[in-house]
């Protein structure tokens, strides 16, 4: 009987530090986790969209009507979970104020909760005070764009 305890009483107790190393694990490597979906917000009657449909790109894309910015950009994820990115293309539609050229570095962090998500710490290599309330805050979850959509 003794016997059978012990090896019931390891059973539970292995299983209970195994479950909690990988959540540990897990966590861990969450910090570190590729972002993945489309997240989109609207301020002040413009459209913040995040697309994260591609490995290793962003596709950024504000705007509000027939005018727009859409920042292409290559991006990693360090230890902390900073997101930090480099443009690579740089697109105007019709009149948009602000025109960044590629090159154009910017970081977050972006923390998903199922069909939320929320960008904070934004910092970039121009104009990062001006952006910086328009781009931190809760965005939902959207549908990636298709080909066909313009």
């Amino acid at each position: 009987m003794i016997r059978l305890l012990t090896a019931l009483l390891t059973v539970a107790l292995v299983s209970t530090f195994g479950s909690v190393r990988a959540e540990d694990k897990k966590e861990a490597k969450g910090d570190k986790a590729k972002p993945t979906g489309v997240w989109a917000k609207e301020i002040d009657g413009m459209k913040l969209t995040f697309d994260f449909s591609k490995p290793d790109a962003l596709i950024l894309t504000a705007g509000s009507g027939d005018n727009a910015l859409i920042l292409t950009g290559k991006y990693t994820v360090e230890k902390d979970g900073l997101i930090k990115v480099t443009t690579t293309k740089s697109e105007i539609k019709g009149e948009f104020p602000v025109q960044p050229k590629e090159g154009f570095l910017f970081e977050f962090k972006l923390k998903t909760d199922g069909k939320t998500a929320t960008i904070s710490n934004y910092d970039a290599s121009e104009d990062a005070d001006g952006a910086r309330a328009a781009v931190e805050g809760e965005y939902t979850k959207a549908e990636p764009k298709k080909k066909d959509d313009k």
